[in-house]
């Protein structure tokens, strides 16, 4: 059964340039990358800063990170105006859950909603979040509360980047 690219056209490198899913196949098995566009029509790899990631890594951190922030209700509050109620809290734990889960369908479904732009620079991932769909999620009581536009979850270094990541 063929993996669904979960982050497919939410995905930009470090300068700016769109990644796209893509596969290559060494005997029986087959290996999912995201890969700089540039890089991916044929580009010269030693003329470009584009970047090629393993798409089982990148896609388990997006869900990680997100749901660690689905998951802490202070988070949460923080980012959203008035304060959310119980209700909301709740729907956020449950999000955290299912982004913790293995319905890839149901994760790909999810992050296409709340993620605005996910950006790949070799020391960090930015992963900025569409709040008004966010708020939406966590029904009427998180929708109530309109969180800002693109409000980014922040830079998160994951500490053995370097390690998949290779630019060019």
């Amino acid at each position: 059964m063929a993996h669904p690219s979960i982050l497919t056209g939410k995905l930009f490198d470090g300068t700016g340039e769109r990644m796209i899913a893509s596969h290559a196949g060494k005997g029986a098995k087959r290996y999912r990358y995201y890969v700089s566009s540039s890089l991916h029509h044929g580009g010269n790899a030693a003329s470009t800063d584009g970047m090629r990631i393993p798409a089982p890594e990148i896609e388990a951190l997006v869900s990680s990170k997100l749901a660690e922030l689905f998951d802490d209700p202070i988070s949460l509050m923080e980012a959203a105006s008035p304060p959310m109620a119980a209700k909301a809290v709740s729907a956020a734990r449950t999000i955290a859950g299912m982004l913790r889960g293995s319905d890839a369908a149901s994760i790909a479904k999810l992050i296409g909603r709340i993620v605005q732009r996910i950006e790949v620079a070799p020391d960090a991932v930015t992963i900025t979040l569409n709040g008004n769909q966010v708020a939406d999620c966590l029904g009427p009581e998180g929708g109530g509360a309109p969180i800002q536009p693109e409000r980014a979850v922040g830079s998160i270094v994951h500490p053995c980047f370097r390690s998949w990541c290779r630019s060019g």
